[in-house]
């Protein structure tokens, strides 16, 4: 039975990596592909301006001065995000185990590192100041996989780094998520991963994204200083 389960998760990974090959191939922007498929190009391409617009207010608040900090950008699609924190002032480099979207990226954004990689294998062998993940842990279904992504952030953050994850999450009181390919969950959830790695979890913002009214949760994760 356990050997069904993990086969089925490492299906779920295989097939994860067939269908966002295939978002990216069939969006050459990837405006759409790292969206939401409902909405239009240009409803995406909006969306994308108002979530930068709240991070930036966030790393001001967290990170400034950002000249020769260092940024990851984990899950970088095609590396729209990362091409922002760089013209902000940071060391950028992106990831995503998309090879497509990173031959994109770095066909179209020259100037920043980019790399395929894993979440669940990372190992980049640096630390960064500031690691940021937009919209990408709600696709980790697996919770093993979940918590061995967060275990890594926590493993290439630097002294005094900071970690931003944006995601949509699960309320007090909301039955979890059914659905095979995507799971969201709750800040006490994130907050107990990540306790152990002397890591404190703040919700910082919420996004209201002008398409449907839909909302997003900005986190900022932390060394945590009153830990004995």
């Amino acid at each position: 039975m356990i050997q069904w389960v993990r086969n089925r998760f490492r299906n779920r990974r295989t097939d994860a990596k067939t269908y966002w090959r295939k978002r990216f191939a069939d969006d050459p922007d990837g405006w759409v592909a790292g969206g939401d498929r409902r909405w239009t190009d240009e409803v995406n391409y909006n969306s994308a301006l108002e979530i930068m617009a709240a991070l930036t207010d966030v790393l001001q608040r967290h990170a400034a001065p950002f000249a020769g900090k260092t940024l990851l950008d984990a899950g970088c699609g095609v590396g729209h995000f990362t091409e922002m924190a760089r013209k902000l002032g940071f060391d950028a480099t992106g990831t995503d185990f998309c090879e497509e979207a990173v031959q994109r990226a770095q066909q179209r954004y020259p100037e920043p590192i980019f790399r395929v990689a894993d979440l669940t294998q990372l190992d980049l062998s640096q630390r960064f100041d500031v690691i940021i993940t937009l919209n990408v842990l709600v696709a980790v279904a697996d919770p093993a996989d979940w918590r061995r992504v967060l275990r890594h952030f926590a493993e290439h953050l630097a002294p005094e780094g900071i970690i931003v994850i944006l995601e949509t999450l699960r309320q007090p009181g909301q039955a979890a998520d059914t659905a095979a390919h995507v799971a969201f969950r709750s800040l006490a959830e994130y907050s107990e991963a990540l306790v152990g790695a002397g890591l404190v979890v703040q919700h910082d913002a919420q996004v209201v994204l002008s398409a449907e009214n839909l909302s997003k949760d900005i986190l900022i994760i932390g060394q945590d200083h009153d830990r004995s």
